[in-house]
């Protein structure tokens, strides 16, 4: 693999392990969490910055009760539909998987691909439908305890994801062969053009450089559950992380907290719209985020990765959906899951 072939990711596990010089790096959460277990970053419990993050920004970014990132954002997953084409086939916005299916179905009768996907969001759907259950109702603390023990096996909870996505393969309602190689931000085109009536994406595609050019009535809602109703995922992003192999540290906290400062965190937000990292910033709420601020207001809402669970949720997940759309099949993908969760209850056999 060349450098070209490789991916951000790819670069930057490169850079921190062999100590290239670096004293900062904006990294995804399963990059992060694999980067501290392996000692490479710094603590910032005491940046000025962590304490004015949101109880939801803050959680996500803290592993053994240290600070391993800072975000900059957070970003809020959804769907974004055009309702002009459920209107034309008498649908409405759905609320529950069975609606989202009835939609879907409806749409293709009328020869509408219901749905464009990529090779890195289609996990939203899974994590929704598999571990909502673990945020939305009581017990999460010994429900976490019980995976990091082995007692509840992973798959218990990321079965019905992966049955519920494999569903939306073999009815075709979204074409497989595009996702499979498609990446973030490819299946634009399809949504514009009013191919397609849903799409994943966060929040901050109501600018103009994604969505907001759109020509047709459009909403932006939660991934739709039988049991909870549209549930929004949320990722901390643009996460800053300082090496503990530094010989810079204080200038790279000071750095950190300008990154992360209140002026900063508004601009960004100002600038894309949506929800913010830090609890001091005052913020419009575009209208059509209205159903995700009512679904977070009501308790409808979820981590895309919560570093309290040993075995990180959204990479690993990401990659077994490609998996997935390669042909391999959901029990194995189960199988697979647990062996890795096992792995880490039982590490070294």
């Amino acid at each position: 693999m060349n450098s070209q072939e490789k991916s951000y990711d790819d670069v930057v596990r490169d850079r921190v392990r062999n100590n290239m010089g670096d004293d900062l790096y904006i990294m995804n959460p399963d990059v992060a969490y694999e980067m501290y277990r392996e000692g490479y970053l710094a603590d910032l419990s005491d940046l000025t910055s962590v304490q004015y993050l949101t109880k939801e920004a803050l959680s996500q970014c803290t592993v053994d009760g240290k600070v391993i990132s800072v975000p900059m954002t957070m970003l809020c997953y959804g769907l974004f539909v055009n309702e002009d084409l459920l209107d034309q086939c008498g649908l409405e916005l759905p609320k529950t998987k069975q609606e989202f299916l009835h939609c879907c179905e409806v749409l293709k009768e009328n020869g509408i691909m219901p749905l464009a996907a990529n090779r890195w969001w289609m996990e939203t759907f899974v994590l929704t439908q598999g571990l909502a259950s673990l945020y939305i109702e009581d017990g999460r603390e010994e429900k976490i305890a019980a995976l990091n023990s082995g007692e509840t096996p992973i798959s218990q909870y990321m079965r019905l994801g992966f049955e519920f996505l494999q569903d939306m393969m073999d009815r075709g309602y979204f074409d497989v062969d595009f996702a499979r190689n498609a990446e973030a931000g490819d299946e634009r085109e399809q949504f514009l053009n009013q191919e397609v009536a849903f799409v994943v994406h966060y929040d901050t595609a109501i600018q103009d450089l994604v969505y907001g050019t759109h020509e047709f009535k459009m909403a932006f809602i939660g991934f739709p559950t039988d049991e909870y109703g549209q549930v929004n995922l949320f990722n901390a992003a643009q996460r800053i992380c300082i090496s503990s192999k530094t010989t810079n540290l204080e200038m790279a906290k000071e750095f950190a907290n300008q990154m992360t400062s209140k002026e900063v965190a508004a601009d960004l937000l100002k600038n894309s719209g949506g929800f913010p990292p830090r609890k001091d910033i005052e913020f419009e709420r575009p209208e059509i985020l209205a159903t995700a601020y009512e679904n977070v207001k009501a308790g409808r809402a979820m981590p895309g990765s919560n570093p309290e669970i040993n075995l990180e949720q959204w990479g690993t997940t990401c990659v077994m959906v490609q998996e997935l759309y390669k042909g391999r099949s959901v029990e194995d993908i189960m199988a697979e899951f647990d062996a890795q969760q096992m792995q880490l209850v039982h590490p070294g056999q």
